[in-house]
């Protein structure tokens, strides 16, 4: 299933499933996915590049591949299962949680 906000990308014939998002801020949006389909909210869980799930690693196995800023101030990382990709809770991590934490609130979504 893809979610996207471009509409002739939904045209395509190649795309068997795929939804309109409607809205222009990360709050509506995530409104508009969650009163059409019932998904788990589970942020932070899945590799943003390929989709597969994140799993905790210990530092000692990530540390070089961080820049020397991130390596010297976290702790905490995970791994893509899939890619390989490396992800820590970052400055935007807050924001999510609030957000996710609003549609919890109002409702919306499964717990994940």
């Amino acid at each position: 299933m893809l979610l996207t906000q471009d509409r002739g990308l939904l045209m395509r014939r190649a795309l068997p499933h795929g939804a309109l998002v409607r809205g222009d801020r990360p709050g509506e949006q995530l409104a508009d996915v969650l009163d059409r389909f019932t998904v788990p909210l589970a942020p932070l869980t899945r590799c943003t590049a390929c989709g597969a799930a994140l799993h905790p690693v210990p530092k000692a196995e990530v540390a070089g591949l961080l820049e020397p800023g991130t390596r010297r101030t976290v702790q905490d990382f995970s791994r893509c299962a899939g890619c390989g990709r490396v992800y820590w809770r970052g400055a935007h991590a807050a924001r999510i949680d609030a957000l996710v934490e609003r549609a919890r609130r109002a409702g919306r979504g499964r717990q994940g």
